[in-house]
Protein backbone atom coordinates (compact mmCIF):
# COMPACT_ATOMS: atom_id res chain seq x y z
CA UNK A 1 0.00 0.00 0.00
CA UNK A 2 3.07 2.06 0.09
CA UNK A 3 1.76 3.45 -3.09
CA UNK A 4 2.57 7.09 -4.65
CA UNK A 5 0.54 10.19 -3.24
CA UNK A 6 -0.57 11.92 -6.54
CA UNK A 7 -0.51 15.88 -6.41
CA UNK A 8 -3.84 17.40 -7.49
CA UNK A 9 -2.17 19.20 -10.23
CA UNK A 10 -3.15 16.39 -13.17
CA UNK A 11 -0.06 14.35 -13.15
CA UNK A 12 -0.77 12.17 -15.38
CA UNK A 13 0.91 13.66 -17.93
CA UNK A 14 4.28 11.98 -16.45
CA UNK A 15 5.82 14.88 -15.08
CA UNK A 16 7.08 16.64 -17.77
CA UNK A 17 5.64 19.38 -16.95
CA UNK A 18 7.55 20.95 -14.44
CA UNK A 19 10.65 21.53 -16.62
CA UNK A 20 9.66 24.92 -17.10
CA UNK A 21 12.53 27.99 -17.14
CA UNK A 22 10.87 30.55 -14.77
CA UNK A 23 12.71 32.30 -12.42
CA UNK A 24 12.15 30.80 -8.73
CA UNK A 25 11.59 33.94 -6.56
CA UNK A 26 9.87 32.05 -4.09
CA UNK A 27 6.76 31.75 -5.31
CA UNK A 28 7.05 28.58 -7.22
CA UNK A 29 5.95 25.89 -5.66
CA UNK A 30 7.16 23.14 -8.20
CA UNK A 31 9.69 21.66 -4.84
CA UNK A 32 6.39 21.05 -2.74
CA UNK A 33 4.76 19.42 -5.36
CA UNK A 34 7.92 16.84 -5.82
CA UNK A 35 7.74 16.19 -2.21
CA UNK A 36 3.99 15.21 -2.77
CA UNK A 37 4.42 12.90 -5.73
CA UNK A 38 6.42 9.87 -3.94
CA UNK A 39 7.43 9.69 0.31
CA UNK A 40 10.60 8.42 0.38
CA UNK A 41 9.51 5.84 3.25
CA UNK A 42 13.48 4.41 3.74
CA UNK A 43 14.96 0.98 3.92
CA UNK A 44 14.56 -1.14 6.98
CA UNK A 45 16.54 -0.49 9.55
CA UNK A 46 16.27 -3.84 11.17
CA UNK A 47 20.07 -4.72 10.97
CA UNK A 48 20.85 -1.27 12.57
CA UNK A 49 18.49 -2.40 16.17
CA UNK A 50 20.10 -3.11 19.23
CA UNK A 51 18.05 -5.98 19.95
CA UNK A 52 19.51 -7.26 23.36
CA UNK A 53 18.95 -3.40 24.74
CA UNK A 54 15.04 -3.29 24.05
CA UNK A 55 13.28 -2.97 26.99
CA UNK A 56 9.68 -2.04 28.37
CA UNK A 57 7.98 -0.69 30.83
CA UNK A 58 4.69 -2.35 32.31
CA UNK A 59 5.14 -5.55 29.93
CA UNK A 60 3.23 -8.22 30.83
CA UNK A 61 6.09 -10.53 31.12
CA UNK A 62 9.62 -9.96 31.75
CA UNK A 63 11.62 -10.27 28.28
CA UNK A 64 8.77 -9.74 26.04
CA UNK A 65 9.66 -6.75 24.66
CA UNK A 66 12.36 -7.86 21.49
CA UNK A 67 9.26 -10.30 20.61
CA UNK A 68 7.22 -7.00 18.65
CA UNK A 69 10.48 -6.09 16.36
CA UNK A 70 10.67 -9.12 13.53
CA UNK A 71 12.64 -8.89 10.17
CA UNK A 72 10.73 -8.45 7.60
CA UNK A 73 9.91 -12.24 6.16
CA UNK A 74 8.22 -12.51 9.56
CA UNK A 75 6.16 -9.58 9.75
CA UNK A 76 2.91 -12.07 9.20
CA UNK A 77 3.94 -14.18 12.13
CA UNK A 78 1.57 -13.20 15.14
CA UNK A 79 2.57 -16.26 17.22
CA UNK A 80 5.04 -13.58 19.45
CA UNK A 81 4.13 -9.93 20.59
CA UNK A 82 4.50 -7.93 23.49
CA UNK A 83 1.36 -7.61 26.05
CA UNK A 84 1.51 -5.09 28.64
CA UNK A 85 -0.55 -5.75 31.97
CA UNK A 86 -3.86 -7.12 31.79
CA UNK A 87 -5.75 -3.72 33.74
CA UNK A 88 -3.17 -1.31 32.60
CA UNK A 89 -2.79 -0.25 28.75
CA UNK A 90 0.13 1.85 28.93
CA UNK A 91 3.36 1.10 27.41
CA UNK A 92 6.64 2.81 27.38
CA UNK A 93 8.97 0.78 24.62
CA UNK A 94 12.49 1.87 24.42
CA UNK A 95 14.48 1.09 21.16
CA UNK A 96 18.47 1.17 21.09
CA UNK A 97 20.19 1.30 17.06
CA UNK A 98 23.78 0.29 16.80
CA UNK A 99 24.74 3.12 15.20
CA UNK A 100 22.69 6.33 14.79
CA UNK A 101 19.94 5.99 12.50
CA UNK A 102 17.70 8.58 10.66
CA UNK A 103 13.75 7.13 10.76
CA UNK A 104 11.80 8.30 8.08
CA UNK A 105 8.64 5.66 8.59
CA UNK A 106 7.32 3.10 10.88
CA UNK A 107 5.32 0.41 11.07
CA UNK A 108 3.01 -0.51 13.95
CA UNK A 109 0.79 -3.92 14.06
CA UNK A 110 -1.26 -4.30 17.00
CA UNK A 111 -3.54 -7.03 18.49
CA UNK A 112 -7.02 -7.86 17.65
CA UNK A 113 -9.73 -7.06 19.98
CA UNK A 114 -9.46 -3.67 20.45
CA UNK A 115 -5.89 -4.20 21.95
CA UNK A 116 -4.10 -2.49 19.30
CA UNK A 117 -2.55 0.46 20.43
CA UNK A 118 -4.08 3.85 19.17
CA UNK A 119 -2.23 6.68 19.96
CA UNK A 120 1.56 6.68 20.08
CA UNK A 121 4.28 9.02 21.22
CA UNK A 122 7.74 9.29 19.80
CA UNK A 123 10.57 10.86 21.84
CA UNK A 124 14.03 10.69 20.48
CA UNK A 125 17.74 10.12 22.19
CA UNK A 126 15.67 10.18 25.67
CA UNK A 127 16.07 7.36 28.12
CA UNK A 128 14.83 9.00 31.21
CA UNK A 129 11.28 8.52 30.37
CA UNK A 130 9.29 6.62 32.70
CA UNK A 131 5.50 6.83 33.93
CA UNK A 132 6.07 9.59 36.51
CA UNK A 133 7.28 12.04 33.70
CA UNK A 134 6.13 10.98 30.08
CA UNK A 135 3.33 13.04 30.48
CA UNK A 136 4.92 16.18 31.30
CA UNK A 137 7.60 16.02 28.52
CA UNK A 138 6.84 17.61 24.69
CA UNK A 139 7.27 14.41 22.49
CA UNK A 140 9.40 14.34 19.44
CA UNK A 141 6.08 13.83 17.60
CA UNK A 142 2.65 12.25 18.39
CA UNK A 143 0.47 9.73 15.89
CA UNK A 144 -3.28 8.24 15.97
CA UNK A 145 -3.00 5.11 14.50
CA UNK A 146 -5.69 3.16 12.42
CA UNK A 147 -6.80 -0.55 14.23
CA UNK A 148 -6.66 -2.06 11.03
CA UNK A 149 -2.64 -1.38 10.16
CA UNK A 150 -1.36 -4.44 8.47
CA UNK A 151 2.72 -5.14 8.13
CA UNK A 152 3.05 -3.12 4.97
CA UNK A 153 1.58 -0.01 6.51
CA UNK A 154 4.57 2.46 7.04
CA UNK A 155 3.55 6.19 8.77
CA UNK A 156 6.10 8.69 7.24
CA UNK A 157 7.68 10.77 10.20
CA UNK A 158 8.79 13.89 10.21
CA UNK A 159 12.33 13.28 8.83
CA UNK A 160 14.38 16.04 10.13
CA UNK A 161 12.98 15.67 13.60
CA UNK A 162 14.36 11.57 13.74
CA UNK A 163 18.12 12.49 12.43
CA UNK A 164 20.90 10.77 14.29
CA UNK A 165 18.55 8.68 16.59
CA UNK A 166 20.19 6.63 19.34
CA UNK A 167 17.46 5.50 21.08
CA UNK A 168 13.75 5.44 20.31
CA UNK A 169 11.42 5.59 23.12
CA UNK A 170 7.76 4.68 21.99
CA UNK A 171 4.80 5.82 24.64
CA UNK A 172 1.98 4.00 23.81
CA UNK A 173 -0.95 5.90 25.61
CA UNK A 174 -4.59 4.72 24.23
CA UNK A 175 -5.78 1.89 22.56
CA UNK A 176 -8.66 0.96 20.35
CA UNK A 177 -10.81 -0.36 23.69
CA UNK A 178 -9.06 -2.85 25.51
CA UNK A 179 -7.80 -2.64 28.89
CA UNK A 180 -4.75 -4.09 28.04
CA UNK A 181 -2.49 -3.40 24.81
CA UNK A 182 -0.44 -5.67 22.42
CA UNK A 183 2.00 -5.02 19.65
CA UNK A 184 2.96 -7.66 17.17
CA UNK A 185 5.39 -6.16 14.85
CA UNK A 186 7.05 -3.01 15.25
CA UNK A 187 9.52 -1.88 12.59
CA UNK A 188 10.99 1.60 11.35
CA UNK A 189 12.62 2.64 7.61
CA UNK A 190 15.00 5.09 7.23
CA UNK A 191 18.74 5.41 6.95
CA UNK A 192 21.54 4.03 8.74
CA UNK A 193 24.78 6.28 9.35
CA UNK A 194 28.51 4.81 10.38
CA UNK A 195 28.44 6.45 14.01
CA UNK A 196 28.64 3.29 15.92
CA UNK A 197 26.70 4.80 19.29
CA UNK A 198 28.94 4.02 22.50
CA UNK A 199 26.63 2.87 25.12
CA UNK A 200 25.81 5.03 27.55
CA UNK A 201 27.51 7.90 25.88
CA UNK A 202 25.77 9.00 22.75
CA UNK A 203 22.20 10.42 24.17
CA UNK A 204 23.42 12.12 27.14
CA UNK A 205 24.08 15.72 25.86
CA UNK A 206 20.67 15.43 24.14
CA UNK A 207 19.34 14.30 27.47
CA UNK A 208 21.31 17.44 29.27
CA UNK A 209 19.85 19.70 26.70
CA UNK A 210 16.31 18.57 26.99
CA UNK A 211 16.58 19.61 30.87
CA UNK A 212 15.42 23.08 29.27
CA UNK A 213 11.51 21.66 29.46
CA UNK A 214 11.72 21.92 32.72
CA UNK A 215 13.78 25.44 33.66
CA UNK A 216 12.79 28.58 35.05
CA UNK A 217 13.06 31.40 32.93
CA UNK A 218 15.40 33.73 34.78
CA UNK A 219 18.33 30.74 34.79
CA UNK A 220 18.82 30.87 31.03
CA UNK A 221 22.60 32.33 30.23
CA UNK A 222 23.47 31.94 33.83
CA UNK A 223 26.86 30.03 33.68
CA UNK A 224 26.84 27.77 36.95
CA UNK A 225 29.25 25.50 38.27
CA UNK A 226 28.04 21.57 38.23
Amino acid sequence: RNTKIMSSSGGGGGGGGHHHHHHHDGQCSCHEEAKVDEVDYGTSLYPSIDLDGVRCLNEREDGMAPKCIKPYDKRNDTSESLLSDEDDHELLLFVPFSSQVKIKSFCLVGGKNGAAPAKVKMFVNREDVDFSNVNDLTPTQEFTLSELTGPDDFVPVKPHKFHNVAVLCLFISETHGADWSEIVYLAFKGESTKNVRHKGVAFVYEARANVKDHRVPEEDGVHKTI
